[in-house]
């Protein structure tokens, strides 16, 4: 019998290291959106420091699981003046109290989430490397 054959482990090989590649890429890049993040909430939140725990409380964090990325932007502040009717992450307060006056999560991560879509077009919507970004709950105290 007689037929052509193709060597294809070089294509193959080739492939998988380009794969590594844009997971790699993709996960530094979903780290630049955090970083960037936590940069300028910080550096906007429209609220007086008395403490600073609510303005370090900001946080963004990108990391991958499995073939996605995902970055979180958020932040937590235990509000050490909690009583019985008040919020206990100070953070949420900060983000939703007084008409959302002295928000600073969402309109910080709202135009960095438009900015990653417009990015990665399609491939960030329809791929299988997604930017997910959702409000950072942080850990429970």
């Amino acid at each position: 019998m007689s037929g052509i054959r193709v060597d294809d482990s070089g294509f193959v090989k080739g492939t998988e290291d380009l794969k590594k590649k844009v997971s790699q890429n993709t996960l530094s890049y979903g780290r630049e959106i955090s970083q960037s993040f936590q940069y300028t909430a910080r550096k906007d939140a429209p609220w007086v420091d008395r403490k600073g725990v609510a303005r370090r409380g900001l946080k963004g964090n990108a990391f991958a699981i499995g073939t996605r990325v995902r970055v979180e932007m958020g932040g937590r502040a235990h509000n050490y003046k909690a009583g019985a009717h008040s919020a206990k992450d100070y953070t949420e307060f900060l983000e939703f109290a007084n008409q959302k006056k002295f928000a600073a999560i969402y309109p910080t991560a709202d135009p960095l989430r438009e900015k990653a879509i417009e990015d990665f077009g399609d491939a960030a919507l329809k791929g299988k490397t997604k930017i997910n970004i959702p409000r950072m709950k942080g850990r429970k105290r």
